[in-house]
């Protein structure tokens, strides 16, 4: 019977050792890397609710948002409970118009979003012409 040579005096490593530290390499490698990959979000939204000085809702009323660096613009109309949102958005700085016949416009400037906010911007319109 032949005697089968020793891991030690070949110079090899124990396979089931190595495929071990493969695994244990891999865990360490996608295990950490994930709590980075779901935390990078690169959207943000605003959104808010269109009222009156009473807190009344004010439903199917025009939202404007435009981007202050590129100047690129979106509108939307107010749900039947006076909410609005603009999601997607890229990070920078917005302004936001909300306006109702009869009621005069609103106007909040320079909102900063980062990825992942969710930005408030609530417009309480007054009575009066637009």
């Amino acid at each position: 019977m032949k005697k089968r040579p020793s891991l030690k005096s070949t110079g090899q490593c124990n396979p089931q050792w190595k495929r071990g530290l493969r695994m244990t390499a891999l865990s360490l490698t996608f295990g950490s890397a994930t709590p980075f990959l779901a935390a990078q979000l690169t959207t943000a939204d605003i959104l808010g609710t269109v009222t009156d000085s009473t807190g009344a809702i004010i439903p199917n009323a025009s939202v404007r948002l435009e981007d202050n660096g590129t100047h690129a613009i979106r509108t939307v109309t107010s749900s039947s409970s006076g909410e609005f949102d603009f999601s997607l958005l890229q990070p920078g700085r917005y302004t936001v118009t909300a306006s109702a016949p009869g009621f005069q416009d609103f106007r909040v400037t320079d909102i900063a979003v980062n990825g992942g906010d969710h930005a408030r911007a609530d417009a309480k319109l007054q009575v009066g012409q637009s």
